[in-house]
């Protein structure tokens, strides 16, 4: 084969591969949990993807997932909420399977796309559980939206004590590394993904960092600006009325100290600090994290507590 036709012939089929690739990333082919589904729904303009334990049977709990993640990084905490709730976990623009426009990833994005989700699936009250980036999306929401949820769960927030980014210097350097990371993610095959989610998060389940594999194949560079929008929470705390748990990673006792003093004037916000817990609270730490939660979300316990409160 003369050379100009093997340099042809072997760029086909690099470039078929590469393609092959790159759809197979966009393509959800995981096998869900018997009973589970997804769809999509018209939201903000744009099409989220959403996956759903129930029929609408049970309360609603729509559950927003961090920076770079998918829905399906919920699946432990569905599994263990769904013979309770209708659980909704949906894809953030530019992550999963929902769409990806160039631009429009501001927070106040991200809270239309959840509003308009919860309203396009007719859910009455959910429950809001978001982790970091969707933290940041669940308490905006729930301080801009006062009448839609039920009651709101922060996991690991960002920006709780101070700005993410105080400076514009902060802002480019935190834009130059996510920028850096995420070419270099999206450069690995799943097994080397994997192999990167153990190194940075050795205590989540080995279940687990394959759905960070996933997740980080199907993530679009545009979603950097998310991130770098996550505004200060201190300003939207008093203006949350449903009830909210605060769920912290664990902590120094300065740093705790300063994260209790920032929901302190706030009575219907608890925060609590999960002992031994990284930014993946709810994966590092599942069995504590999940019994706080639970107590949290117990409506029955509440009113019990609230009868003997009016009796004393």
């Amino acid at each position: 084969m003369a050379c100009w036709k093997l340099v042809i012939y072997l760029t086909f089929i690099f470039g078929f591969a590469s393609y092959c690739y790159s759809q197979s990333a966009d393509t959800n082919t995981i096998k869900l949990p018997d009973g589970w589904t997804s769809g999509d729904v018209k939201a903000n303009g744009i099409t989220l993807h959403y996956y759903r334990t129930g029929n609408g049977s049970l309360p609603p709990m729509v559950l927003s997932h961090g920076y770079t993640d998918n829905g399906l990084c919920w699946t432990d905490l569905a599994l263990a909420m769904e013979k309770k709730y209708d659980v909704i976990m949906y894809d953030l623009r530019g992550h999963g399977l929902s769409d990806a426009p160039p631009t429009g990833y501001t927070i106040e994005n991200n809270v239309s796309d959840i509003v308009g989700l919860i309203r396009a699936l007719k859910l009455q009250h959910p429950v809001i559980i978001g982790h970091s980036l969707g933290g940041s999306i669940a308490a905006v929401m729930a301080a801009q939206y006062p009448d839609i949820p039920k009651k709101v769960v922060l996991i690991d927030p960002p920006g709780l004590v101070k700005p993410m980014f105080e400076t514009s210097e902060d802002m480019n350097r935190a834009r130059s590394r996510f920028t850096g990371d995420m070419k270099y993610l999206k450069g690995l095959r799943k097994e080397d993904l994997i192999k990167v989610a153990a190194q940075r998060h050795p205590a989540i389940s080995e279940a687990a960092r394959g759905r960070w594999a996933d997740s980080k194949m199907q993530m679009k560079p545009q979603i950097i600006d998310s991130v770098l929008t996550i505004p200060p929470l201190k300003p939207y705390l008093p203006k949350i009325t449903v009830p909210t748990l605060i769920l912290k990673a664990d902590a120094n006792d300065a740093v705790k100290k300063m994260e209790i003093d920032a929901v302190s004037a706030q009575p219907n916000i608890k925060i609590y600090h999960v002992k031994g817990a990284g930014h993946l609270v709810h994966l590092e730490r599942p069995e504590e994290s999940l019994a706080v939660l639970n107590d949290f979300l117990d409506d029955s316990k509440q009113q019990q507590n609230q009868t003997e409160k009016k009796k004393n």
